[in-house]
Formats: C-alpha cells, sequence, structure tokens
C-alpha cells in the first residue's frame, strides 16, 4: 500500500495529531542509546546513507489510550505494515532502529494510573520505572529491580528491553517473580487484550517486544529498606573482586549493586578520586543496617568502605552511585575511550576468577572489567550453569585494537558464556538457547509478524 493511502487510513482512525509524517520528528523517534555499540551504530549510519533519516518509516503513531492504540493496531494489520515499537528510548541494545519500514509507535503517552497495593504496583506499560518505586514506597515497599535509567526510562520498555538492573544482585531478572502479570494487545485486524500470568508471560521479557505489545505491568514489591550508597577503595582488582564475590554469595545482605571495578576504570570517576586513590574500587548500594558487617569483610580483604550518600528516589545533592553502574557504567568508559565497546560476560559461578583472569592475560589493559553477581535462578539456568546460586555477572570493555569481534571470538573458543548487545537478532542474544515458547506466543499475538519484524528469525507468519 502507498503511504498516502495508509496515513489516510491512520487519520480516519486517529486524531490528526496523533500522527507524525515530517521526517525530522520521525527520525528523532528512531534514536536510542545504540551509539554505544560500533557494530550497531556503524550497521545504523550504512542504513540512513541507503534509506534516509526516517529509515524507511512511512509514519509515527502516538497513541493515548487503548482504544487509540487498538485503532492503530488494526490499521497496520489490516494492511500487513510492519511496527517498530518504542518507550522512551534508554535500550542499548538498538531496539528502536525499524527492521523493517512501515509504522512506529511511541508508546509514552498511554493514559493511565500507578496503583500500589499489599506487595504489589500495578501500571500501563507508559509509565515510568522510578513512578513505580514512589508509588511502592507509599505503601512500605519498594520495586525490585530498577534500571539504572529509572528516572527516564518506562516499564514497558524496561521489560521488553532490559532484564536486570539495580536489585538484581539480590533480586534476580525479570524471570525471577518480578512481574507477577502483563496484559498485552494482540495485533490483529480486531485486537484483543491478554492479561498472563508471571510464566506465561515469560516469552515477552527482554524479547525485544516482538511478542505483543504490552499495555499493562504488575510487579511483585518487597518491603521497602533504607539504602545507603557506598564507595569502596581496595589495593587491587583481586582484593576488590574477593569482597564482592563474599557478600554476593552471602544470602544475609543485601544489597542493589555490588560492583568491583579495576583500577584503570576506577580513574574515570574523578568525583570519586579522593577516596579511592589510585587501587581498584567497589561502587555499592547497601541496606544501611549491614554497612558495619560489609565494612568488616571489606577490612578482611585489605579495603574500605565508606559511606558516599543515602540512596535516595529523588535527585541527589551528590553525584549517585546508581548512575556509575549497569549501563551507566558504560557512559563513564566511552568518555574515557571513545572507542571502547562493550560485553555482557557471564563467568563459570564455579570458579569465576579463572574465566577473569584468563581474559585479562589474554587482552590485557585492552579490557576494562567490572565485575557484579546476580541472584538469578532463570538465568543460572538458561546459561547452563545449575547448581550455582549465584552467577557473575561482568561487563567488559574492550577497546577498539583488539576490538569486540575478538573479544567475542575468545570467549566462543574458551566457553565462556556472554550476552551480546551487538545484534538485533533474538537468536544470537546469548540467553534464548531455545526459542519455542517466544515463537509460540508471536504466532498467537502478532500472527503476520509485523512487530519488530526480523528480530525473531523463527518467527512464523500466517499466510
Amino acid at each position: 500500500m502507498s503511504g498516502s493511502v495508509l496515513i489516510d487510513k491512520l487519520r480516519d482512525a486517529l486524531p490528526s495529531d496523533r500522527i507524525a509524517t515530517g521526517a525530522s520528528e520521525v527520525a528523532a523517534l528512531t534514536r536510542d542509546q545504540s551509539w554505544l555499540s560500533p557494530s550497531l551504530a556503524d550497521a545504523r549510519k550504512q542504513r540512513l546513507s541507503a534509506e534516509g533519516a526516517q529509515l524507511g518509516l512511512q509514519a509515527a503513531v502516538a497513541p493515548r489510550s487503548i482504544d487509540e492504540l487498538a485503532a492503530a493496531v488494526s490499521v497496520a494489520a489490516l494492511e500487513r505494515t510492519p511496527i517498530t515499537l518504542r518507550g522512551a528510548g534508554t535500550s542499548n541494545f538498538g531496539l528502536i532502529d525499524p527492521s523493517a519500514g512501515g509504522l512506529l509507535f511511541d508508546l509514552r503517552n498511554l493514559a493511565g494510573d500507578v496503583v500500589a497495593g499489599d506487595g504489589f504496583v500495578r501500571s500501563p506499560a507508559s509509565a515510568i520505572l522510578g513512578d513505580l518505586e514512589r508509588a511502592a514506597r507509599s505503601h512500605g515497599a519498594e520495586v525490585p529491580i530498577l534500571t539504572t535509567t529509572y528516572a527516564t526510562a518506562t516499564v514497558g520498555g524496561w521489560i521488553a528491553g532490559g532484564h536486570v538492573g539495580l536489585g538484581s544482585s539480590t533480586n534476580g531478572a525479570v524471570w525471577d517473580g518480578i512481574v507477577r502479570a502483563a496484559t498485552l494487545m494482540t495485533v490483529e485486524e480486531s485486537p484483543r487484550l491478554l492479561k498472563l500470568s508471571a510464566k506465561a508471560a515469560e516469552p515477552l521479557f527482554h524479547t525485544f517486544g516482538v511478542a505483543g505489545i504490552l499495555v499493562e505491568v504488575e510487579l511483585a514489591t518487597p518491603r521497602q529498606r533504607s539504602w545507603v550508597e557506598v564507595v569502596g577503595s581496595f589495593p587491587s582488582f583481586d582484593h576488590a573482586s574477593a569482597f564482592t564475590t563474599e557478600i554476593s554469595r552471602d544470602a544475609r545482605f543485601v544489597h542493589r549493586v555490588v560492583a568491583a571495578q579495576e583500577a584503570a576504570a576506577s580513574q574515570g570517576l574523578r568525583v570519586l578520586a579522593d577516596i579511592i586513590g589510585t587501587g581498584a574500587s567497589v561502587l555499592a548500594i547497601l541496606d544501611d543496617e549491614q554497612f558495619d558487617d560489609a565494612h568488616q569483610i571489606a577490612t578482611r580483604h585489605g579495603g574500605r568502605l565508606v559511606r558516599w550518600q543515602p540512596w535516595a528516589l529523588e535527585e541527589p545533592s551528590r553525584p549517585s552511585i546508581a548512575a556509575l553502574v549497569y549501563g551507566h557504567r558504560m557512559y563513564w568508559v566511552k568518555r574515557m575511550y571513545p572507542d571502547a565497546a562493550f560485553l555482557h560476560i557471564y563467568p563459570d559461578p564455579h570458579d569465576p576468577d579463572h574465566d577473569l583472569r584468563a581474559l585479562k592475560q589474554r587482552f590485557g589493559d585492552a579490557l576494562l572489567i567490572e565485575n557484579k553477581y546476580i541472584r538469578s535462578p532463570w538465568m543460572v539456568r538458561a546459561l547452563g550453569f545449575d547448581g550455582a546460586e549465584t552467577l557473575p555477572a561482568t561487563v567488559a570493555a574492550i577497546r577498539a585494537d583488539p576490538g569486540i569481534g575478538a573479544l567475542i571470538a575468545h570467549c566462543d573458543e574458551a566457553g565462556i558464556a556472554y550476552q551480546n548487545p551487538h545484534t538485533h537478532s533474538i537468536e544470537e542474544n546469548g540467553l534464548f538457547g531455545d526459542v519455542s515458547r517466544i515463537v509460540a506466543l508471536k504466532a498467537e499475538t502478532d500472527p503476520f509478524n509485523l512487530i519488530h519484524r526480523g528480530r525473531l528469525a523463527s518467527a512464523r507468519t500466517r499466510a
């Protein structure tokens, strides 16, 4: 169908101010944080040169209600027009690069209230994750995992595109009972709403939105804690990593993050220089009641811990540790080494130091490491580490020489598990050895394979 006819049908179905067709407006909505990946950035640059600023998109649609969303979905399904979904655009995985042109759905403006109760918080998928935390705290609880971009990221975008974050060191990943229920809209001529249990909703998690349009999410909420941001200084990375390993494996401790940083990476954190000095560091958010016990362990490992500031949802008076770890860590490394690329590596939990030392031996100073742990039974099983209770989760930054390809090749050769943020393919992501449940749900909810077409190569398309 011609673009003009499709746009006319959309304008018949929606208020005109919900539809954008201008090149600059549409192009702006295709940008996320995938520039952090040299591979994705180069691929995007080539596509922009070949296809123009809109990357094949004919329009962007911004519905403000479920009825408006259903009307737009119906038009797309009737005309078999591909759909790209976007939330706040905070992903590092290139999720809103349109793979097949068509329409972009901007889901940030869907109306709805954030509602918290005993042990849960429920909201539209468009709600900002930090607002869910705020609502939960009004009931003496908290969101179990927060992406480091919680001030801007939507909860639907995080669930569809992310999987871990602040709190994963205690509460695991998005598959580990974090989501209690999810409601999605099917992509059909007559769209339906499906409410899924936590188990049935698993194929939606971290699968780039391919299996349906999330419209409502209900999260479990553990009791609220008083968190303190902590900076640790250690004489070497081995000391810092040993402390991180012990406190992460000890189930008595609860934390939102405990991350050991190499000395070379720590030097980029100038705001913390007076505490870190020239050694390695640990950046943490701990239960304040456990600070003294944690400090004793740090001392035993040759280090010391310093209270930086209480963690607060509102804007802190000093730079937050939350903005220096997980995905945010990449921004700080990029300031030091603009040519760096990143890989999420999962060393063998039975002997993580062996894998980390082998990586450093192979790549030396060209490789920077942040090491932390995730208490995720789902990820332990998915990566084939049955029997482990905690999963080492390393963010490795590699310089352009030797480059990300060499790092991935070495991990493949050495049998080191990793998650690949440099591909748009779910099958190549590294966490989904069996995609059959994802394929089955997509066949039910998106029978014409319109959402993010091409991201799930195994997807079936109804004739």
